[in-house]
């Protein structure tokens, strides 16, 4: 693997991910291989390595949950067995819901617009 091939792949994860630890993270790879990957300094087969690098930038990642998406499937179901349909009570649920769904963003171990939880990198 070449240097140019090295600083491609540190690139289009820094793009995607904006850091090769958001990357492991998102992805499970081991941050240890990655980073001697990226460094080339790794001492077992770094063709395998890169390609499952490069595997792993090629799947599709998860869009990032918002509270107003949570919100709404929340207020879908509820409001499909609410007994009060149609009526104008159905807004006084609203803000059930919008905190409902700021306490699922709260426990989700995902990368939010600010980052990841509990990201230091």
């Amino acid at each position: 693997m070449t240097d140019g091939e090295r600083a491609a792949l540190a690139d289009e994860i820094r793009r995607r991910y904006g850091s090769a630890h958001r990357f492991c993270k998102a992805t499970g790879l081991p941050r240890g291989t990655v980073y001697q990957v990226l460094s080339g300094r790794y001492a077992g087969d770094m063709t395998r390595q890169a390609n499952r690098i490069r595997s792993a930038l090629q799947r599709r990642v998860a869009s990032v949950p918002t509270v107003e998406g949570i919100m709404q499937i929340l207020r879908k179901h509820a409001c499909a067995r609410c007994m009060v349909r149609n009526s104008s009570l159905c807004a006084t649920c609203l803000p059930v819901f919008t905190a409902q769904a700021k306490e699922i963003i709260d426990l989700l171990p995902m990368q939010t617009e600010g980052g990841c939880h509990g990201d230091t990198d």
